[in-house]
Parts: C-alpha cells; structure tokens; sequence
C-alpha cells in the first residue's frame, strides 16, 4: 500500500501539465481557486474561496462561490477553438473575483479526454493553459487525471457535505458514480493491499480507501455497443439500423452484463468489499438520474429488485406511450439501458438485490461534485511540484 502524493513523478499521465503558481499566499485573508471538471461532455468551473487564516481549522475546507458549464466535452474541441470555448468560463470568474485578486486554476480532465493519445491532450493543454493566462488565471494544474483519483475526490466530496471528515473511517460513507465515460466505486476499509488502494490524511484522520474506475462503463461509452440491441428498447423505438425495440429488459440485463463480466471482470472488486453488511454506499449521477426519471418515479433510493421490476412494467410499453410521459427528456430513450447497465453493476459488486442506496446528486443545496474534493485534497495535502 502506498501514500499518495501529487508530484511530477508519481502522478505523470498522457497530456500532464503542471505548472508552478508563483502567487505568494498573504498570512491571512481570502484566496480563489478554480477547478474545472473537463468531463466528457461538457466543462464546468466550480469557483471556491478559502481562508488564508492556518489558525482556523485543522482541516482546510473551501466555499462555493460560482460555477457554470460549457458543453460539449473539452475533448472534443479543438485547439484553435479553446479559446472560444473557455470564455464564458473565465468571463464567470472575472465577474466574481475582485480586480486584480489572483486565481489558481485546476483544470482536471476525466474519462473523455483519457480516450486521447498524448500528442492530442498536450495540443489542447497548451491551449487552456495560454487561455488561462490571457484570462489573468494562474495556471496550477492542467491535467488528465486517474479515474481512480476522481473517485477519491467523489469519496471526499461526499463525507466532507455529510460532515463525516474527521471521524473514523467506519462512520465514513462510500460512494458509487456512473459518469458519461467511466463509472467508479470507492470505500474505506482496512487491510487492503491494491493498486487501487489510496492512503489519505485528513482531519487528523488516516483513511485507506479502495478505488477503481472502469473506462468504458460509463453510461455513453457503454451504450454505445448497444444502439441495435432491441431488446434494450421500448417496443416500437427505431433503432440505428432501422429496427424496432422489443422491450425485454430481462434480456437486456443479459446481453449488457457480458461486458461487465469477461470484458471488465467487474466482480474482481467482491474480494475488497469489507466484511460489514450491508455497507452504506451513496449512488450518484447516472445511477441518480436513473431512478429518478418521470418513467420510473423511484426518487433518491436506488434498490435493485425494486428497479428491476419497476424496468421490466415500463421499459415493456410502447415507445409512444412511454414517450408521453415525459416528452421533454431527449434521452429517454436511453432511460431502460442505463436501468440495465446500473443493476448489472450493482450485482457485479456484490450488492444483495433488497439493498437500499441513497440515490442522490446533491446534499441539501449543495452539489455532490468531485471538484469539492479536489479543492479539498489540493488544499490540505500540500503537494509539491
């Protein structure tokens, strides 16, 4: 097992920039720091403020000030056009910011951009990084990072909102997070010895978490292999190829659940599960949206047998009927896939069928998002560049 520590050895990937803010922090006083969530599809900027006081807290913890988003994914933009692109970004943050108050930006890129090669990340790096510095921003960190480092900051994110940060490691929550590209799972435990197992020293608190990401088992990747399968569809939907939907979510489970056993051995992860049960896992993004879609009414708990069932009565209806119900949502279509897709990994884990998950995006008014737990990481690990 080994300690984690961002530097330019331990954490260098394809497209790895990082730059040395030469920002003198003041004794005391109020500091900004940008972090971009460069996902695959769309960027948001989250802009925290934090105290520049040591006194205050043993635990650094940074407050949301702004964010806004740009779409589509960072990764499938053009150099030339990052300019462009990133302006209303900057322009949130300029409008925010006190004149002439220094910015460190982190611009931490996730599973669209590592479907890159390197040459084609360092291209657009260069051109966020030159942006940055026309926009006055201090370029800190402009990076792709791990996915399994996306999952610590989820994990991060969360405890810190449910106020867990600082406790022992059994009072922690995990989280699972079904993003566009990749999905990943993390948790604390004891006596794990991983690649995948990270060691963070938070609030006075050492905590050893297992987390792994799996690229390509993110909702949009994955369906993607998928579009033709009729069984994954209302009945009547038209299919790429031309056919139609049959609605037999049961085999749709079947046929998805391939990929997730020989492709990815997904329940090589059962082995690291601690011995507690159930364990407390929140489940967020796609698997949130997913119960809560209009055709399935589940609100913020996510149970797998209820799901299940809840899938099979409306992913067997008609397309136009189903439609009716939620006209709006332009990827209902894609609702009964993702139900699959999330129950197999569920079940791949480990998980009984009868647990229940908080399903859930937000906490209170506050939005479970992993650039939080950068912000968070990235001020109380102190990393050396």
């Amino acid at each position: 097992m080994k300690k984690y520590f961002i530097n330019s050895k331990s954490f260098l990937l394809s497209g790895l920039f990082l730059l040395i803010s030469n920002t003198a922090l003041a004794a005391t006083g109020t500091n900004y720091m940008a972090v971009v969530d460069g996902g695959s599809t769309g960027s948001r900027l989250y802009l925290y403020s934090y105290s520049t006081d040591s006194s205050q807290s043993n635990l650094k913890v940074p407050v949301l000030v702004d964010s806004a988003k740009v779409s589509p994914g960072v990764a499938t933009i053009a150099p030339s056009a990052i300019p462009a692109y990133l302006q209303p970004l900057f322009q949130m943050v300029q409008k925010d910011v006190p004149t002439g108050t220094p910015v460190d930006l982190y611009f931490l890129s996730t599973a669209g951009m590592r479907l890159l090669s390197f040459d084609q990340q360092q291209a657009i790096y260069t051109a966020i990084t030159a942006a940055a510095k026309n926009s006055g921003l201090t370029p800190t960190v402009i990076q792709t990072i791990p996915g399994k480092m996306e999952g610590v900051f989820d994990w991060i994110a969360l405890n810190q909102l449910l106020n867990n940060l600082g406790q022992d490691a059994s009072k922690t929550m995990g989280i699972l997070d079904l993003g566009g590209a990749s999905t990943q799972v993390v948790f604390a435990g004891s006596g794990m010895d991983s690649s995948d197992t990270e060691r963070l020293n938070l609030g006075n608190q050492t905590y050893n978490l297992y987390s792994h990401s799996y690229l390509g088992l993110g909702e949009n990747i994955a369906q993607s292999q998928y579009m033709n399968a009729p069984e994954c569809y209302p009945i009547g939907y038209t299919l790429p190829n031309e056919n139609l939907g049959s609605g037999q979510f049961a085999n749709c489970e079947t046929h998805v659940n391939a990929l997730l056993g020989p492709v990815q051995s997904v329940q090589n992860i059962q082995s690291f599960m601690p011995a507690q049960s159930p364990m407390n896992f929140y489940a967020i993004s796609g698997f949130a949206y997913t119960t809560s879609s209009k055709i399935f009414n589940l609100g913020a708990q996510l149970n797998t047998k209820l799901l299940e069932s809840t899938a099979i009565n409306a992913c067997g209806q008609t397309w136009s009927l189903l439609n009716q119900q939620d006209p709006s949502d332009p990827y209902l279509y894609s609702t009964c896939f993702n139900a699959a897709l999330a129950i197999d990994l569920l079940d791949a884990y480990g998980f009984p069928n009868n647990q229940t998950f908080t399903a859930t995006n937000s906490i209170g008014s506050n939005d479970i998002a992993w650039t939080l737990g950068a912000a968070i990481y990235y001020l109380n690990s102190q990393p050396s560049y």
